[in-house]
């Protein structure tokens, strides 16, 4: 019995034990339970990761493929390029070579031309000495000079005689103005003899030099050139005085060649103090003229208005000064100061505000840096442009033509209290001789002289004073006469016909209307000539230049023919015909010059060669104050 129950006991203890050992089981089955939960996160996590790293790859694979194509698709366009680039590079050695061959068949064929003309010469008779004539025959002049001269009575057959080149003192001649480099400005002759009413008058940016020496009847002419370097467009300004009137006009001052101050003295003006006329002349910003002279002109035309102020009041500016403006205002707005303020500082000085003048008629809507200054220079200096504010309107137009297009860039600038000194300011109409507009100003004058024992007064008297039709002004006269014609009208409509008083009293306002409108144009003073011995040698004969052919007159005359058109009407397509029709009428008579003129050096080679005795002693003679 015992012995069973020790056998129960140790069953007992082995089933506790087992127990113990299972329940230690079941915590670590938990524990392995967790751990696998964790480990399938991971795995989950994990393949999430995966798959998106799968996803992006053949994202990028994809764009990394078509990268690959766009890059060989480009190498390919590259491959095909140098292709090219290899067969033009052929191309061009190929035709270097050609050109040379080309070039060695030239030579070898002048050669062989200058020995077939040398050769065919043995067959001809030349004849030296017989002088030119225009119009001649020269087949007739050869029989003639053998039945005289020769004594050959036989019957000459002669199948054709012709001159060698063109003619030879015409070709000697221009050899000497190359010689010399004497160049004249054709601009400055045709203006001044076609301004006999003038009395002073300044022309710019002429091609002249320090030999120019040009004497035009009844006037004295002074020229200015740039001495210190041949600039490339202009080359001077020339100035020329009635002689009649020099004692009494004076150039005083030259800066920079470009800057000049002419004084008319107060006997001829009949003012209190005299006149002072700046001409200036502003070349653009890119002209070479900066790079001899380091200077601002506008400064200095300021500085020196300030100096001569201080002695004479009346100070114009007349020139090209390539300043664009506009409609900007030349004055300071809302100038005036508070009447408190003017107490303060009136003790201390005198104040004295901008007047706002009438606003500027001016067709150019155009602005550049120089029309800054020039506006600038006006506030500051109190001078104001006249353009656009001439009472008569004659002066509201555009004054440069060029192949860009048409701007306002010649100006007239006075004070404000004188511009009533100004009678006339007219811009004229455009010109063969330049792409800018004449510019006619008059001033006041009160001047009597004594001439052939008769009174003559170069006051606007009424006794003193005629009408004469002048071309140039008409079409401006036609357009003022449009732009007064309700008052013409008016005239004729308020006449009073029932008694003759009324007749008359309408008569005479309608001619007075008349007269205000045209006198701006045609009103002109009785010419008043010095005793002057004109030379006949010194008359101006119109002829062409042997180079100008039909053809070339053609074309000059459709120039013409677009100048009045674009004289009349200032439009956008007048203005390109007109340079169109410039363009090739220039271009043409370009090539035939160039093409004289290489006929004349051939010929002066000829003689060089032929007889150089002769043509040595051709450029032996002198000229007075040059050496040829």
């Amino acid at each position: 019995m015992s012995v069973k129950m020790n056998s129960i006991d140790e069953i007992k203890s082995a089933v506790s034990s087992v127990d113990f050992k299972l329940s230690e089981m079941k915590g670590d089955m938990n524990k392995l339970s967790k751990l696998i939960l964790d480990v399938e996160t991971s795995q989950n996590f994990i393949a999430k990761s995966f798959d998106e790293n799968i996803k992006m790859y053949k994202k990028t694979s994809k764009k990394i493929e078509s990268d690959i194509k766009k890059l060989a698709t480009e190498c390919e366009a590259l491959r095909n390029d140098m292709s090219f680039i290899k067969r033009d590079s052929k191309n061009l050695s190929d035709s270097k070579v050609n050109l040379q061959k080309i070039f060695k068949a030239n030579e070898k064929l002048n050669n062989d031309l200058e020995s077939i003309k040398c050769e065919s010469m043995r067959d001809n008779l030349l004849f030296h000495g017989i002088k030119e004539s225009e119009g001649e025959d020269c087949a007739l002049i050869i029989k003639s000079m053998c039945e005289n001269n020769l004594e050959i009575e036989d019957e000459l057959n002669i199948k054709s005689a012709f001159r060698l080149g063109g003619p030879l003192d015409v070709a000697i001649a221009n050899a000497k103005k190359e010689k010399i480099k004497f160049s004249d400005s054709e601009n400055v002759l045709h203006k001044s003899q076609n301004h006999d009413g003038a009395d002073v008058m300044n022309e710019n940016e002429c091609w002249i030099n320090n030999t120019c020496n040009i004497e035009i009847d009844d006037f004295v002419c002074k020229s200015i050139p740039l001495s210190r370097k041949k600039y490339k467009q202009g080359c001077g300004m020339y100035v020329m005085i009635r002689k009649i009137l020099s004692p009494y006009v004076k150039i005083i001052d030259i800066s920079y060649e470009t800057l000049i101050w002419i004084r008319i003295a107060k006997e001829l003006t009949g003012c209190e103090s005299d006149y002072l006329i700046a001409n200036l002349y502003i070349p653009p910003q890119n002209s070479s003229f900066y790079r001899i002279h380091n200077c601002d002109l506008f400064y200095e035309l300021e500085s020196q208005m300030i100096h001569y102020s201080a002695e004479c009041p009346n100070i114009f500016v007349i020139g090209d000064l390539n300043a664009r403006t506009a409609n900007i205002n030349d004055y300071v707005q809302n100038d005036k100061l508070h009447d408190s303020i003017l107490d303060r500082v009136g003790d201390l000085f005198t104040y004295v505000a901008d007047e706002a003048l009438s606003c500027r008629n001016n067709p150019d809507a155009g602005t550049n840096d120089y029309g800054t200054k020039l506006l600038n220079l006006c506030k500051s200096s109190g001078l104001r442009i006249i353009n656009g504010r001439h009472p008569d309107g004659l002066s509201n137009d555009f004054t440069y033509s060029g192949p860009r297009g048409m701007s306002v860039i010649d100006y007239l600038l006075a004070k404000p209290i004188n511009i009533e000194k100004v009678l006339k300011f007219i811009t004229s109409n455009f010109t063969t001789y330049s792409d800018h507009a004449p510019i006619h100003v008059q001033f006041k004058t009160d001047f009597t002289m004594q001439c052939n024992d008769i009174n003559s007064n170069l006051m606007d008297g009424e006794e003193s004073q005629f009408f004469k039709w002048n071309k140039e002004f008409r079409d401006l006269c036609y357009n003022a006469l449009l732009v007064n014609a309700d008052d013409l009208s008016s005239t004729i409509a308020n006449m009073d016909i029932a008694s003759q008083d009324g007749m008359d009293l309408c008569i005479n306002n309608f001619t007075q209307c008349l007269t205000n409108v045209t006198a701006p144009f045609f009103k002109q003073m009785p010419k008043v000539k010095a005793k002057l011995k004109r030379n006949s040698q010194n008359q101006r004969v119109n002829t062409d230049k042997p180079w100008f052919d039909q053809k070339c007159k053609e074309l000059y005359a459709n120039y013409c023919k677009k100048l009045h058109t674009f004289n009349g009407k200032k439009t956008f397509n007048s203005h390109i015909d007109l340079n169109s029709a410039k363009k090739t009428y220039k271009k043409y008579e370009c090539k035939l010059k160039r093409s004289y003129k290489r006929q004349e050096g051939y010929m002066l080679c000829k003689l060089k060669k032929d007889n150089p005795r002769k043509f040595y002693s051709l450029f032996r003679e002198k000229i007075r104050g040059n050496v040829i």
